[in-house]
């Protein structure tokens, strides 16, 4: 599966949808969302069926978009991350964001806001890298300020 899909451009900004990973979570999607009457979450099956995997799994798609505009380069969200980050655990594999951003041709170091969409483990996992010096995280994102709605 492409790690980037085709941008989308409105005047002087570019929006590119970037795919970390792609993974059959384990239980029933209903597991998931138990609040949600099951005949309802089968209703969406046929409008969405990249949702559904092997016999009724959640099949999470993990994305995070990088906008570029006239003032800088913003990243919404950073999906589950890598080794040292909780989310590859129930994942079941480390994120591909970093790979999906060279491929888009922009480095770390180049992104100068991170949006964080809300806090969990596959939205906010690659805000570190672990294994700096002496095995402590350093940014992911260096030169980026990080923004998060106060609710989370």
């Amino acid at each position: 599966m492409p790690m980037l899909a085709s941008p989308l451009t409105v005047g002087h900004i570019e929006v590119l949808a970037l795919l970390d990973g792609v993974r059959d979570l384990q239980g029933q999607i209903t597991d998931s969302f138990p609040d949600v009457p099951p005949e309802a979450l089968e209703s969406f099956r046929d409008r969405a069926p990249g949702v559904y995997g092997e016999a009724g799994v959640w099949r999470l798609h993990v994305r995070a978009w990088l906008v570029r505009h006239p003032g800088g380069v913003v990243l919404v969200d950073t999906g589950v991350g890598r080794q040292g980050a909780p989310g590859p655990e129930w994942f079941g594999a480390p994120g591909r964001l970093l790979d999906a951003l060279r491929e888009a041709g922009t480095p770390p170091d180049s992104i100068d806001t991170v949006v964080l969409s809300h806090v969990h483990d596959d939205h906010l996992g690659g805000t570190v890298l672990f294994g700096g010096e002496d095995g402590e995280p350093v940014p992911t994102f260096p030169r980026a300020t990080y923004l998060l709605q106060r609710a989370d």
